[in-house]
């Protein structure tokens, strides 16, 4: 497993206004490895923003329904310490579904546009083209990243032929870190 990390992708017409709306801007400083918290490509496609949490540093949050707000996205986040994953799409200020697998197995939450079994047959197919020979069906962290796959046609895993480069901004808490309630 590799580590952990979220991946955010837009459509590429509305990379400018993703990017003012989570208070980002580019560096042009190239990172393939995704050394920076924030990095970001395009594929003429989508905007792909991956987000590389540092050791070390308390974490910063994209206020995610203020970006949805401006644009609907994808999510993806991926949890290497619980081999867990969740693919979400977000518009209009809110979370309209997602699907997550991990350890204590595979859910949906809200109407995802791919089933599961389309889930499988996309993987199956991967699997089939890459020569690799598997049995069985794939688990649930690898189904819940599949439907990232399907969205965005990325595999967190595949990037190497994108140029990421370094994004920096200020990302306030949505709330101080030290408040629960």
């Amino acid at each position: 497993m590799g580590r952990s990390c979220t991946i955010m992708a837009c459509a590429d017409a509305h990379k400018d206004t993703f990017l003012q709306a989570a208070g980002l801007t580019n560096t042009g400083q190239p990172d393939p490895d995704h050394n920076a918290e924030f990095t970001g490509a395009s594929d003429g496609r989508h905007f792909f923003l991956w987000r590389n949490p540092l050791e070390g540093k308390l974490l910063r949050r994209l206020d995610l329904k203020k970006v949805s707000q401006a644009v609907p996205f994808y999510h993806i986040e991926i949890v290497a310490s619980v081999d867990g994953a969740a693919t979400r799409r977000f518009e209009d200020g809110r979370c309209v579904w997602w699907i997550e697998g991990g350890k204590t197995g595979y859910a949906e939450i809200g109407k995802p546009p791919f089933s599961k079994d389309e889930l499988i047959a996309s993987w199956e197919r991967h699997e089939q083209s890459s020569g690799l020979v598997s049995e069985g069906e794939p688990d649930a962290f690898t189904l819940a990243a599949e439907a990232f796959v399907l969205a965005t046609g990325l595999r967190h895993e595949e990037d190497d032929a994108l140029n990421f480069t370094s994004f920096e901004g200020q990302f306030p808490y949505a709330k101080p870190f030290w408040k629960f309630w």
